[in-house]
Order: C-alpha cells, then structure tokens, then sequence
C-alpha cells in the first residue's frame, strides 16, 4: 500500500506557485534485466510506472520526465528495439502523452556480460542513433531526434543525449552537434526560464561528462550575457533577459546538489534504490527556489527527510 499523502504534500507546496514548473522526475530505473538476451523486464518492477502514474495523476504534476537507463546489459538488438518500444507504450499509459524520455549511457545497448571473462564487454548490438531516434523520438514533440527541447508551463528544456559513460572525457562529434544546436536555440530565442536535463553529469565520481561540461560554460556565458565561439561562429548574448535556471540529471546512482558554473546541478538517485523512488519537483521562480518531494515505499516520514530545497539564487 503506498502512502498518497506524500502527494497531498506536493500538492500543498505547489498550490501557492504561479511562476513555476511542476513535474515528476526519476532516472536510472534499471527495469530491464541484466545478463539476459531475452530482455524480460524486472518482475519487481513491472508495476511501478502505473505506481507512478497513480502520484502524477494525484499530484496534479503537468508532466513526467524520464532521465534515462532503463537498461541493464546484454539485449540483442532486436530485445533492445522492442524493449524501447515497450517503455514508450508504458509510459504512455501511465502518463497519458505527458512524458519526455531522455537517453541514458544503457540505453544505448553498449555492453554486454562476457560469461567467460565474467566482466562486462562492448556489445555488438550497440544501437545506432538511427535505431535510437526511430524506436523513441519518432514523434512530433520530439522532432526526431535524441536531442530536443520542450515547452512546460514557464520553462524551456533543453534534453540532451549524453552518449555512453566509457571515456568520454573529451566531446565526441554527437556532442559537438548539440553543443552547436544549443547556442542556435540561444541565439534565437530569449526564454525568461531554460533548464538542462541531460542523463549524465558526471561519468563517474566527480569526473564530468564533456559534454554536459561545455553546456553549463555556455550556460555561464548566457546568463553573464557574455559571447561564445564555437566551431568558428561567435553567439553574443548581451541583448538576451532570459537566464539558465538548474540542470538535472540522474547516472550518478544518487542524491546531490551541486553548483557549477553558476548552475544549480541536482541529481537524484536511482529509480530502483527503494522502489519506486523519484521526485515531484516543484519550481518557484518567485521565491528561486527549486523544492523536490521524495516518493518512495517508505513510510512518509522517512521519505520526506529526502525532500530537497535547492536554491536558485
């Protein structure tokens, strides 16, 4: 039996916001089994998004987000396409069409479980952006792409495909390629609100994924209204009134909040640490505030000593 006063909660605390965002938020729910070709969803977690799907719907959140790694290991390409296709149809059920998915390193099908080295190995059935692209962001609020952005109540989001964890301490050409899309979008639009949400911020420890890092300088530069070169094009923001809000982001298997570049950075745990376990966010650009109320099995006690205020000043 799980406890919808934690929703009454959020509910309470967004009432008196009228400049704001409200959203769920989880990442990292690991629901598809590792080590298994079949990929068989998790039998513990077949229920859990209608779970979800039972706070948004009460909490009166205008949409869910979904930060990515759905996967284990070890999908052959063909259990790993029709997996996308299932977490898509499940998402929708849960949350009607108010849900963006943003691509995790798993979900690119990279690894798989080598039995006799008894060590995780580079698959042969890592998908392709195409397969990607196709399986997940063929839809028009998508635009076709792993990478884009979205509209919510009074903030622009930027999702971003953080490609695979595995050295990815320098940009690769994909990065490059958002990178150049990001500062466009800048360019021309002056939004009074924007936030980030790739899947990762770090690849490990506290060693930055690339290209999340060369986001939040950009994003330092924007909000300084300051001038970028990139890929021999200068953007000059000076003339901008809009401002780089707060990324979030999950990968990191935990709960942080951080600052960079000027950029309030907030990861949150992993979906299946306490199943289920996310977060209904509520942005208060009024009071500059971001607050996150923790859903989880526990009992609502101990669940709301994980609720977070993350300042945006």
């Amino acid at each position: 039996m799980y406890d919808m006063t934690k929703a009454e909660r959020y509910r309470a605390l967004v009432a008196g916001i009228t400049n704001g965002e409200k959203f769920l938020y989880f990442t990292d729910p690991h629901y598809v089994e590792g080590k298994n070709p079949e990929g068989r969803i998790r039998p513990a977690y077949d229920h859990m998004l209608d779970v979800m799907g039972e706070y948004f719907h009460a909490s009166g959140a205008t949409f869910a987000l979904s930060g990515g790694d759905w996967f284990n290991d070890t999908n052959t390409r063909e259990t790993a396409i029709r997996n996308m296709k299932d977490i898509d149809a499940r998402m929708r059920a849960a949350f009607g069409e108010s849900f963006y998915l943003v691509i995790g390193n798993h979900d690119h099908n990279y690894q798989t479980w080598d039995t006799e080295k008894a060590t995780i190995t580079k698959s042969p059935h890592w998908l392709t952006t195409d397969e990607i692209n196709a399986a997940w962001y063929a839809g028009k609020k998508y635009g076709g792409k792993c990478y884009y952005s979205f509209a919510g109540e009074n903030t622009v989001f930027y999702a971003f495909n953080s490609g695979i964890d595995w050295g990815h301490t320098v940009m690769s050409d994909l990065d490059i390629e958002q990178v150049a899309w990001f500062l466009d979008r800048l360019a021309a639009r002056d939004d009074a609100h924007i936030a980030l949400t790739p899947h990762m911020l770090y690849i490990s420890g506290k060693t930055f994924n690339a290209g999340t890092a060369k986001l939040l300088e950009i994003a330092e530069q924007y909000n300084a209204r300051g001038t970028v070169s990139f890929q021999d094009k200068s953007y000059d923001f000076s003339s901008k009134t809009g401002r780089v809000e707060f990324l979030i982001a999950g990968h990191s298997h935990r709960d942080e909040v951080s600052v960079y570049h000027g950029i309030p950075c907030i990861l949150t745990v992993n979906n299946g640490v306490s199943c289920p376990s996310f977060d209904l966010v509520a942005v208060d650009y009024d009071a500059r505030i971001v607050n996150l109320t923790r859903i989880n099995a526990q009992p609502v006690e101990e669940a709301q000593a994980l609720d977070r205020t993350v300042s945006l000043d």
